[in-house]
């Protein structure tokens, strides 16, 4: 049954949860598992609809991950956070408004950068204080 469900959530989405479907968010929240291992340990078995912006989004057989949970809890990342000390970081500091947005380049010495192996760099400063970046941020280097 095609449509949307308010901005939600399509029909055939709605109409797979109630066969058992989810996508793997609720599964990792009900079942107290990490949402990286839902991913990487189970195949999607479908994709629906989902918000106002029509985003594809994977669903997942809950009867499937309530079989592997042993497997879901035991998944490790395979990869291990790497930190650089003494690094000179650089990034953008963005203030203004959205209509006027004002840009100053900012650099930072004797800092230690840590990757988490996700998408994250962390980077504490000589003074102690920590800054949060993405991986693939627009302005951001470290040497």
């Amino acid at each position: 049954m095609s449509g949307y469900d308010g901005f939600h959530k399509s029909n055939n989405a709605i109409e797979a949860e109630s066969e058992g479907k989810f996508p793997a968010g609720i599964i990792a929240k009900r079942l107290k598992v990490p949402l990286q291992s839902i991913k990487k340990v189970l195949m999607p078995i479908e994709w629906h609809h989902t918000s106002s912006y029509y985003r594809k989004t994977n669903y997942y057989s809950f009867a499937e991950a309530e079989e592997r949970i042993e497997e879901l809890k035991n998944w490790k990342n395979p990869q291990k956070p790497t930190i650089d000390e003494d690094c000179v970081v650089n990034w953008l500091e963005w203030s203004g408004s959205r209509l006027h947005p004002k840009c100053k380049k900012r650099q930072a010495h004797n800092c230690k950068v840590e990757y988490n192996g996700m998408s994250t760099y962390k980077i504490t400063f000589e003074d102690g204080k920590t800054m949060i970046k993405r991986k693939g941020t627009r302005g951001f280097s470290f040497i």
